[in-house]
């Protein structure tokens, strides 16, 4: 591999691991969004579907 693609390659790497901080960070809010909901809302059945989706489809615990 020659200097020019490497330096490209690392770059690109680079974006990658600050595209992967974005999303971490966003799922961070949206979880302590969720856990600072009163306990009632965070319970009621379609609130708890929607928030066990987005949290465990690997949106956010895959990305680390």
């Amino acid at each position: 591999m020659n200097d020019k693609r490497r330096k490209r390659l690392e770059e690109i790497k680079e974006q990658i691991a600050a595209l992967v901080d974005a999303v971490q960070a966003v799922c961070d809010e949206e979880e302590e969004a969720f856990d600072g909901m009163p306990e009632r809302v965070q319970n009621a059945p379609k609130r708890r579907e929607d928030a066990r989706g987005e949290l465990s489809d690997g949106n956010c615990h895959r990305i680390a």
